[in-house]
């Protein structure tokens, strides 16, 4: 009897396949990519300039991670620039080429009338600009417009103008050489030597980026000094929201105020509200409805919460992996940094995704091995776990990360 009951017990305990000599089949490798968003939130008001900051990281770290493919929020909510803006830039550029056109063609009239209106309209199309040369290229031909009728005074004004936006601004070809570049050349002097004034940035809800003349300049509130005196072309920028964009002249008396107001985009308003609850729900490993709503409606088969929150001088960053086809929080990880260098904060994000990551993976190993063998008693550690099937998952132990 005992020769029968000792390799039984064997094959019970350790399986087929080790009764039988043979290694159980690691898991099969996964082939394709996973989808995968990063959600952000601010969980009191110190921590909302630094929201999508640190946001920004964890995407771009989850971006670097192989086996997955981001999407970022912005791309997915739709259409970001307003539709009044997109439309004063396309006639921008049209006024643009027939106003070159006709300076070409000596008929400096038409070239003016066609200038200027390409001036105005890029004014009206800032929260689409992305380009800030294309005003300054305007700018630079009205310049050359009013020097040829002789108005000197006006042809230094316009170069002054694109100067205020870009310093380093050049005239095209043949212009340089000619008058209107000894104009600019004029202007620059003065330019370099001239004021500076000082602007505050706001947005309402606060952290959108900030672009001051195409450039980024950080994330609201913010305040900037040094700035040319002039006119100056503001972009205010929030994933999941519409650019909001103006031109704001800068004087040297006195602080201006800048504000902006963000509006969900069309494809995003009806996801704003789950999103503010979901950032909420990922507190629980079993999260809720508003999470995986938003995992179905992008498509997404994984998804990183990040809430960003104060602790006195600390700033705490909170990551969620949530995952859409086992419906749970697969891993959570936190950190908190004060007084840090953006380069090491940026190292010490990506150190915390790797982590959290690496924290999935090895959750999910024992599950891909239990799905690949085909011994029953597989999910038992031993026969002190042995009993009623209802009894196994109170026996599962888990790490210190592990949810």
């Amino acid at each position: 009897m005992r020769r029968f009951l000792l390799p039984l017990v064997a094959a019970l305990l350790l399986g087929p396949a080790a009764a039988q000599g043979k290694s159980a089949a690691p898991p099969p490798a996964r082939s394709s990519p996973r989808s995968a968003m990063v959600f952000v939130g601010a969980q009191d008001r110190g921590a909302e300039a630094s929201a999508l900051k640190l946001g920004g990281m964890v995407e771009e770290a989850l971006g670097r991670a192989e086996h997955y493919t981001v999407t970022a929020l912005g791309d997915a909510a739709g259409e970001r620039v307003p539709a009044d803006a997109r439309e004063a830039l396309h006639t921008a550029g049209l006024a643009v080429e027939a106003g070159q056109t006709a300076f070409e063609a000596g008929k400096l009239d038409e070239a003016q009338q066609q200038l200027e209106a390409a001036v105005k309209a890029y004014e009206h199309g800032a929260a689409g600009l992305y380009n800030i040369d294309e005003f300054t290229r305007a700018s630079g031909y009205l310049a050359a417009v009013y020097q040829a009728k002789h108005r000197d005074d006006d042809a230094k004004d316009a170069l002054t103008e694109a100067l205020a936006v870009k310093p380093a601004f050049r005239l095209e070809g043949k212009l340089d050489e000619g008058p209107v570049g000894d104009l600019l050349r004029s202007a620059r002097r003065e330019s370099n030597a001239g004021h500076k004034g000082s602007a505050s940035l706001f947005t309402t809800p606060p952290g959108g980026k900030v672009f001051v003349d195409g450039e980024l300049k950080g994330y609201g509130p913010l305040s900037l000094d040094r700035l040319p005196v002039g006119k100056h072309f503001v972009r205010f920028e929030r994933a999941g929201y519409m650019n909001v964009g103006q031109m704001a002249e800068v004087v040297s008396t006195d602080d201006i105020a800048v504000k902006a107001r963000f509006v969900p985009t069309h494809e995003f308003a009806a996801e704003e509200e789950a999103l503010a609850q979901a950032l909420k729900e990922v507190d629980s490993p079993k999260c809720g409805p508003a999470t995986f709503s938003l995992l179905d409606h992008y498509r997404l088969e994984r998804a990183i919460f990040a809430n960003v929150s104060t602790t006195g001088d600390n700033l705490v960053l909170d990551l969620s992996l949530v995952d859409g086809a086992q419906h749970r929080r697969i891993a959570h990880r936190r950190n908190s940094f004060q007084g840090e260098e953006p380069d090491n904060i940026g190292r010490e994000v990506r150190r915390l995704v790797s982590g959290l990551l690496a924290d999935a993976d090895a959750a999910e190993k024992p599950r891909a091995e239990k799905e690949a063998s085909d011994d029953p008693l597989d999910s038992v550690s031993g026969m002190e776990d042995w009993g009623d099937e209802d009894d196994a998952p109170r026996k599962r132990h888990k790490s210190s990360h592990d949810e």
